[in-house]
């Protein structure tokens, strides 16, 4: 059975569940699982950093999301020293209009994923990210694999 996890959402579960998001653009699928106790879970964020944005749910924000992410894994049973990270999206969408990739929100919600994994000592294992087009992801918390499916390209798997 699949757990859709939605824009600004996070969602943790046991083998054999897969998590799914769909539709990422800009925002970041951000992965953390524990292989030994086969669990995992997902969170959709779509800003990098809560401190220099409006305050909205703080599961939308890659510094706040993690740290949720993380103590939900931690309450269902994951070690700290065994969690693993992978990540996914982060698709300058707009790249036509906004040619700058500095200004790109995903480059910067890919950014701020790698710094916060490096933070949180969080060994990140694979990522499918930037580009310009959407892709969706489903996460097998049992294997740790993740498909990866595109709007315009062949899938691929991380």
């Amino acid at each position: 059975m699949a757990l859709t996890v939605r824009i600004s959402d996070i969602q943790v579960a046991k083998a054999p569940e897969i998590l799914v998001t769909y539709g990422l653009g800009s925002c970041i699928a951000l992965m953390l699982y524990d292989p030994l106790e086969q669990i995992g879970g997902m969170s959709h964020y779509m800003l990098p950093d809560s401190t220099t944005m409006s305050r909205r749910r703080p599961e939308a924000y890659a510094d706040t999301a993690l740290v949720l992410l993380k103590t939900k894994l931690l309450h269902l049973g994951g070690s700290p020293a065994r969690l693993r990270a992978k990540i996914a999206g982060g698709a300058s969408m707009f790249a036509d209009i906004f040619p700058n990739p500095a200004l790109s929100m995903g480059n910067r919600n890919i950014e701020a994923a790698h710094t916060l994994l490096r933070e949180h000592n969080i060994p990140l294992m694979a990522e499918d990210v930037g580009g310009i087009i959407g892709r969706s992801v489903y996460f097998d918390v049992a294997t740790g694999k993740v498909r990866i499916r595109y709007v315009s390209r062949e899938e691929t798997t991380i």
